[in-house]
């Protein structure tokens, strides 16, 4: 790393030079120092803060309850499944406010000496996450999206989603999304509560997250969608 390295643009794309270019100035110690100001997030702490996102996202899916005479009325405007859905999901589950909910939580547990840069920072790492699909409303609200789906094909607005069927054409017994995602997070036996969700979600963050594993986006999206649905089933009990 130059001096030149100095005058360039940082955003939470390349924060990791911008440590190193300090570490070089200033000595091992700036990246604490950075972390307790709020400037810089470890990769353990953007983990904490997209847990509290999906956690948030849980919770406000577990309380909902489907309004059926406005879905209808969506349906009907927009005279599609697909339209309709988006709406409503940006209706009752508007993203920024979820945002808002998981800095808060997220913030509120820790002590930054600059606490509103540092809220600012959490905010801009969220944001960071959606732009490059590691958060992804579409796997997120996939219970939600069939929840609606079973409407609208009641309605006439949207054909029921194929059968699964095993190679030989034989109809293969479907597991509920509950027991897809308890076999994607690998929680499939015993009790499972919030403690052992989270411990187990950062055991598979450190192996597919694209920040460590440049091929792991798509199981990435996977693990934040089930880890999603299942903060929902223990929110609603």
């Amino acid at each position: 790393m130059g001096l030149d390295s100095a005058a360039g643009s940082y955003s939470q794309e390349n924060v990791g030079e911008l440590v190193s270019l300090l570490e070089l100035f200033c000595g091992p110690g700036v990246e604490g120092e950075l972390e307790r100001a709020g400037i810089f997030f470890s990769h353990p702490e953007q983990l904490e803060l997209m847990s509290a996102f999906l956690g948030a996202a849980g919770e406000a899916l577990a309380a909902h309850r489907i309004e059926e005479s406005e879905f209808s009325s969506m349906l009907a405007v927009f005279r599609g499944f697909e339209r309709a859905r988006q709406v409503y999901r940006e209706q009752y589950f508007p993203i920024p406010d979820l945002k808002a909910e998981a800095v808060r939580r997220f913030c509120s547990a820790r002590s930054f000496e600059m606490p509103e840069l540092a809220q600012a920072n959490a905010r801009g790492l969220l944001e960071f996450f959606f732009r490059k699909h590691v958060l992804d409303a579409e796997g997120l609200f996939a219970p939600l999206y069939e929840r609606l789906r079973e409407q609208a094909v009641r309605e006439g607005w949207a054909e029921p989603p194929p059968r699964e069927e095993d190679r030989g054409g034989r109809r293969v017994e479907a597991l509920t999304p509950a027991a897809r995602a308890r076999r994607l997070m690998g929680v499939e036996g015993g009790a499972l509560d919030m403690a052992r969700l989270k411990s187990r979600y950062k055991v598979l963050m450190k192996i597919y997250h694209p920040d460590l594993n440049p091929q792991g986006l798509r199981r990435c999206q996977e693990i934040n969608a089930a880890y999603a649905l299942l903060a929902a089933a223990l929110s609603a009990r």
